[in-house]
């Protein structure tokens, strides 16, 4: 699996910055975060050709985990789409600094992708979904509520 792009705006003085190039496969670059903080809970999302999806999907995700009011991070992983998905994300990333975008050179399969995203991904609690909306957004705070009495998986 090679990822080609993780990105990230420049960051102040103050934060932390990953380097650019880690290893000899991934290029990686954030938008805005303190690498120093910890979210609870991250949402990882493979994403493949989902251009009609992805705004829709952010909005969704953002609308969901604001109303918990606990810290989160979208981490949203382009498999190598051949449509608009990765510009579309690329401009999510630029606006919300809770948003990860993971770039794979090529389609490697779902799982790959979401191995990508879980690597990226610096949340206590990550949660999977899938990138064409197939799992509902809405039912996430079902999942947080098992895992505030006390679940390990939900």
């Amino acid at each position: 699996m090679c990822v080609t792009h993780i990105y990230r705006q420049k960051l102040s003085n103050t934060e932390l910055a990953q380097p650019p190039f880690l290893g000899n496969h991934r290029q990686i670059m954030r938008f805005p975060y303190n690498s120093r903080f910890m979210p609870r809970y991250s949402i990882v999302v493979p994403l493949h050709n989902e251009q009609e999806n992805v705004t829709d999907l952010y909005d969704r995700l953002k609308a969901v985990m604001e109303i918990n009011g606990e810290s989160f991070e979208i981490v949203l992983v382009d498999d190598g789409s051949t449509d608009r998905s990765f510009h579309l994300l690329r401009e999510i990333a630029a606006v919300d600094s809770r948003v990860t975008v993971v770039r794979l050179r090529r389609n490697f399969g779902q799982t790959s992708a979401l191995a990508a995203g879980f690597d990226h991904a610096r949340g206590e609690y990550i949660i999977a979904m899938d990138g064409d909306l197939q799992h509902d957004p809405a039912d996430i705070p079902i999942f947080l509520e098992k895992i505030s009495e006390g679940y390990d998986i939900v």
